[in-house]
């Protein structure tokens, strides 16, 4: 009977090859963003678009469909792309929005709250009825 070992592993950077591990370079999620903000919609769900105006320092989101928990995490995303440009002012566009839960309404105090650590006016402009209604509860005013 006989005992055979297993061979020893290469090691990970070996001077002839120059194979360096993935975890060695940053991921591409990592990196900063070159291209600077185009006004393009962001759809993140059938049910919803957000869309970026900016003018000079001041900035609009506009908000269309519905603002609920499960697709409206990209809002907070995009205001702090929006006060890392350098943005003075802005103003969230809610004409189109059609529906806000608890979810899309935390998003709205947290877009709010954003804006105050960053000293800039946040508003919510152009609510339909019902949106105003549950802002109005949630303590949020249009």
């Amino acid at each position: 009977m006989s005992i055979t070992t297993a061979p020893t592993p290469a090691p990970l950077i070996s001077r002839t090859s120059g194979y360096r591990p993935r975890t060695a370079y940053l991921r591409a999620w990592d990196r900063p963003d070159p291209r600077p903000m185009e006004p393009q919609p962001t759809v993140l769900a059938p049910s919803l678009v957000l869309e970026t105006e900016v003018h000079a320092r001041a900035a609009t989101i506009v908000v269309t469909g519905e603002l609920c928990r499960g697709a409206c995490h990209e809002l907070e995303r995009l205001a702090e792309r929006i006060f890392l440009a350098g943005a003075t002012a802005l103003d969230i566009d809610l004409a189109d929005v059609t529906l806000v839960d608890a979810g899309g309404l935390r998003q709205l105090r947290r877009v709010v709250e954003l804006a105050a650590l960053c000293d800039a006016p946040a508003q919510l402009s152009n609510p339909s009825p019902p949106v105003a209604r549950a802002l109005e509860v949630a303590g949020l005013t249009a």
